[in-house]
């Protein structure tokens, strides 16, 4: 589903694994008041339901954007779009240029995109420790101290309660009937929406898809697919990576870090207290095309006996290239321990 799969399966080992909640729908709030906004678009805020299975136990301010369909020509009604993640905000200027180019594609939709519970505006989610330089070998450690920090509410950011949020979004916009499409998690979190309420979806539109049954905590099919895209980003690749592992299960690699105030100290990557790394820094090219490029130099390099470019690749932001919307990790895991199958 995103980046860092080691994260949730750190999340597991700590004991964060967390129960899914059945799900009603509560009923409509009033509408909240406009906020800034990417131009071109209308953003307000949703009231809903902290708890929809307990409508009384207080609620959460969800901001919702919207580009209206274009004037002078008809609407074919509304579109709402979902992005990646868990975790990931919906609003953002990446997104405005991607609901312009979607109200064309859909023949003038209205477009419809909103931060989730627990992401951006919505009430972000935070744990620094995760969201900051923490090592593989730290997050489990991290990972629990976060599930406590957050508390008990951490069971209600679930793909469950995000689809009654969308229900109750869908009301107060005076929607009868919309499409429905995402990206990657989006795609998991609207094709459940359309399974609890198929009467109010008009078509789904789904881009690099999250099967409903899930991927698994421990990323079985993700680790299929290893050798099949090893060979293709370089040739003999997969040995490489397969001697690789067997070190790094071993023993750290000695390499550098560098800080944020550009300074450089030792810091080894892998050993039975890290384990990991390395499928995180392969994971990390399904999102950012450099690191991708990268990920076959980095490999070499560490076994030559120096993980400096692997240990960056594997680090959070390590690639370079800067995410289209901010990740908030604490809800990535909250959702992702939640819905995913733990072994």
């Amino acid at each position: 589903m995103r980046r860092r799969a080691h994260l949730a399966l750190a999340a597991a080992a700590a004991g964060a694994a967390l129960a899914c909640l059945s799900a009603t729908a509560g009923a409509a709030p009033p509408p909240g008041p406009l906020l800034s906004c990417p131009e071109l678009l209308q953003c307000g805020v949703v009231e809903v339901p902290l708890d929809h299975a307990a409508p009384a136990s207080g609620t959460l301010r969800l901001v919702v954007s919207r580009l209206p369909a274009r004037s002078g020509r008809p609407s074919r009604g509304a579109l709402l779009y979902l992005s990646g993640g868990p975790g990931q905000a919906g609003i953002a200027r990446q997104s405005a240029d991607l609901m312009v180019r979607l109200r064309a594609l859909s023949g003038n939709r209205e477009i419809v995109a909103l931060d989730v519970r627990g992401t951006g505006r919505s009430g972000a989610l935070s744990c620094p420790a995760l969201d900051g330089e923490a090592s593989a070998g730290e997050l489990a450690a991290a990972a629990a101290a976060c599930a406590g920090t957050i508390g008990p509410a951490r069971r209600l950011y679930t793909t469950d309660q995000v689809v009654e949020d969308l229900d109750v979004v869908r009301r107060r916009l005076g929607v009868e009937r919309w499409a429905v499409g995402g990206t990657s998690y989006g795609t998991y979190v609207a094709a459940r929406y359309a399974r609890a309420h198929p009467e109010r979806v008009d078509r789904l539109l789904l881009d690099s898809i999250v099967p409903e049954a899930g991927d698994g905590a421990d990323r079985a099919d993700t680790v299929a697919a290893a050798p099949r895209v090893l060979g293709a980003l370089a040739p003999g690749l997969e040995g490489d990576v397969r001697r690789l592992e067997r070190i790094l299960a071993r023993r750290a690699v000695p390499g550098l870090a560098v800080n944020r105030a550009g300074v450089a100290t030792a810091a080894g990557l892998g050993g039975p207290r890290e384990p990991g790394a390395l499928l995180g820094a392969l994971l990390l090219g399904d999102l950012d095309a450099r690191a991708r490029a990268a990920f076959p130099a980095a490999v070499r390099m560490a076994l030559a006996g120096d993980a400096t470019l692997l240990r960056r690749l594997a680090e959070p932001g390590g690639g370079g290239t800067a995410q289209p919307t901010r990740l908030s990790t604490a809800a990535f895991l909250a959702a992702r321990c939640a819905d995913t199958p733990v072994p």
